[in-house]
């Protein structure tokens, strides 16, 4: 086996210690494979371990549900959720576009930086540098392209599949158009979900905020630091979480935050629905992180927290009194 046997960002997840079991797993396959991959690997974790870690500011999630009655730059103060304010984990991965070029370099990756004004579709997998200097890192079926009445700024963009933007801030704004949905962002970092015939839209924002839009229903949702939309394009459906520190390994970080925000937040994630018997349950404080966790242990982990008792009532429906 040799180092293109294995994806570059597997091996920076591994050195980074923000690798799942499987990962782990994985790559000591690949090192005990060949006596060579343990100098790749030196190499690669000199190049990662200088870099800094960003700091992710803390949670202001007051407005989470604020809605347009008309233009963008117009949007009201209603809000639906009032949420506990939440310093979110530090990410070593938001910096992933600074060293994907260097890791590059030593294992021959295919994936590479982009500098130069792209006018027809990029595909991944691959981490391109628009025109205006945002970065987007793109996974292996995604696609994006600069809409044709914005190539000269390059912050209009039609995209599909999934991939992390990371948006330089810009007077104007960085527009995603996914369908009949839309990004707004002035200055930002988060990823897109966008499986529009499998799963729906989910956006994650890491930091900043980002405004989604949707157009065909004149509505619109402001998400912030730590905050995960799911949208199912059969339902029209939206859902809002928060406290969300990475979409992908599912980590989820509650400090003395209401039963009432962790049971959204878990619904947003796993696609389930829960049924709370007693209300005056919703209020209970709930302090735990979990990371890479099955529903069915989130869900009985919290259950235990608040002194409640759990049914499970099928696959995707839960009790709680």
């Amino acid at each position: 086996m040799g180092y293109q046997d294995i994806p570059y960002d597997l091996l920076a997840e591994y050195l980074l210690e923000t690798a799942s079991p499987e990962t782990d797993r994985r790559v000591a396959e690949w090192l005990a494979a060949d006596p060579a991959h343990a100098a790749v690997l030196k190499s690669l974790e000199a190049l990662l371990r200088p870099l800094p870690v960003e700091a992710v500011t803390v949670a202001d999630t007051d407005a989470a549900w604020s809605r347009l009655s008309a233009a963008i730059s117009q949007t009201s103060s209603e809000s639906k959720h009032t949420a506990s304010v939440v310093p979110m984990t530090p990410r070593r991965q938001s910096f992933r576009w600074q060293w994907a070029a260097m890791i590059a370099v030593v294992l021959g990756s295919g994936i590479w930086l982009a500098r130069a004004l792209h006018t027809g579709p990029i595909s991944g997998p691959r981490l391109t540098k628009l025109k205006d200097g945002s970065q987007v890192q793109l996974d292996s079926s995604a696609s994006l392209e600069v809409t044709a009445d914005d190539i000269k700024q390059g912050r209009n963009v039609h995209f599909q599949g999934k991939g992390s933007f990371n948006v330089v801030k810009r007077p104007e704004p960085f527009i995603v158009r996914l369908g009949k949905m839309e990004l707004h962002s002035v200055s930002s970092h988060f990823v897109v979900d966008y499986e529009p015939q499998v799963a729906g839209l989910r956006v994650h924002v890491r930091n900043g905020q980002v405004m989604v839009v949707d157009r065909d229903n004149n509505d619109s949702v402001m998400l912030s630091d730590g905050m995960l939309l799911a949208y199912n394009t059969l339902t029209d459906k939206y859902r809002v979480g928060e406290h969300v520190a990475d979409m992908d390994h599912r980590k989820l970080v509650f400090k003395d935050i209401p039963l009432s925000s962790v049971l959204s937040t878990v619904e947003t994630m796993y696609d389930i629905q829960v049924a709370v018997k007693d209300s005056s349950r919703l209020n209970t404080p709930v302090t735990a992180t979990f990371t890479d966790e099955t529903v069915d242990n989130v869900m009985e982990s919290v259950s235990t927290m608040t002194n409640t008792q759990l049914e499970k009532v099928d696959g995707q429906s839960y009790r709680i009194k």
